[in-house]
């Protein structure tokens, strides 16, 4: 977006500010990150016979110089193996002619085709709105959003419900880079814009989820062989439990990154799944034969080992804080004895 302001006749005013937005977009993407080669190969003929001059892999992209015999290039020519999830911009080079490129995205396709059809819309609202702020430094930013907002909004709501994770990205996006709720860019260009925040590196689990789960977690038994007959008890108490107070589905409030509808599980479910996973590791760690002689020994029946198992995301919204919700609900059932 910014890139077309170039070819403009700016002045100096004007080809500060267009500086700052460069720095604030390499800062907001991490550019020198991205753009750095963690695979390069040469020579390489793919199972499907394509010769590979070149193939380097960054963090979210390869690029794949391919080799086309003649002077006409072919961009149709068969796929060569890339990494699902990533772009791949593949290069065909001729004997002689001109080299044609393409992009391709072996990741997971984009349900709501409204979104395909509307990006070029997108980006030419925050084109323009960020050309009026570039080229009328005094101009009341505040009105321009407002605006703007609105504009986003009519292209949005013609879409489906897949879009709420895009629609909320794209107003907060335009939100910092027009800086509404300062008279200059001062906020926005600081040398950390995003000032406090701490991305999470770390797996979501239970009690990131519900944070109250801990410390009942921590008067389980362990997940070892000799307290098996411990944690059976302890499941049938939550699994009579979590039959009285089972979880429930709710709106989702889509604005603070969630679904249209979220399932949230009761402290009860969660005990129980946290059970669960504790014996399955006990089935993981042990062979079947000694289990079998532990229960036998102990006389202690396990009885039927069937749960809600729950993985978890989160959504960080910029000025609101930091959201966990259910990603998915997996039933499981576990065999202790064949």
């Amino acid at each position: 977006m910014y890139c077309t302001f170039e070819k403009s006749n700016l002045s100096d005013e004007q080809k500060s500010i267009l500086d700052k937005y460069k720095k604030f977009f390499i800062k907001l993407f991490d550019i020198d990150n991205n753009n750095t080669i963690i695979r390069h190969s040469d020579g390489i003929t793919s199972p499907q016979g394509l010769q590979i001059i070149s193939k380097k892999e960054y963090p979210f992209y390869e690029v794949q110089d391919i080799a086309v015999p003649g002077s006409k290039t072919k961009t149709s020519a068969k796929k060569s193996r890339s990494i699902k999830g990533k772009m791949v911009q593949r290069n065909f080079i001729p004997d002689y002619g001109t080299i044609k490129s393409e992009w391709k995205s072996y990741g997971n396709p984009i349900n709501d085709k409204c979104i395909l059809k509307k990006q070029r819309e997108i980006v030419a609202l925050f084109e323009s709105a960020l050309l009026e702020c570039l080229t009328n430094p005094k101009i009341n930013r505040k009105m321009i959003y407002e605006n703007a907002l609105i504009d986003l909004d009519e292209i949005f709501n013609t879409c489906t419900s897949k879009t709420n994770f895009t629609t909320n990205f794209g107003k907060d996006l335009l939100k910092r880079l027009l800086s509404p709720n300062e008279p200059g860019l001062r906020e926005l260009f600081e040398d950390n814009p995003f000032s406090g925040y701490q991305p999470k590196r770390t797996p979501d689990i239970s009690s990131d989820y519900m944070p109250s789960v801990d410390k009942y977690f921590k008067s389980l038994p362990s997940a070892k062989l000799s307290y098996l007959c411990k944690l059976f008890l302890q499941f049938k108490k939550y699994r009579t439990l979590a039959k009285r107070n089972p979880g429930k589905w709710v709106d989702g409030n889509m604005i603070l990154g969630a679904r249209p509808k979220e399932y949230e599980p009761s402290l009860e479910e969660l005990i129980l799944a946290e059970i669960g996973e504790r014996i399955n590791q006990i089935i993981l760690n042990n062979s079947s034969d000694s289990i079998a002689a532990f229960i036998s020994a102990r006389k202690c029946k396990p009885g039927k080992i069937q749960f809600k198992k729950f993985t978890f995301t989160h959504s960080d919204v910029m000025g609101s804080g930091r959201f966990f919700y259910v990603d998915r609900i997996e039933e499981t059932h576990l065999k202790l004895i064949e």
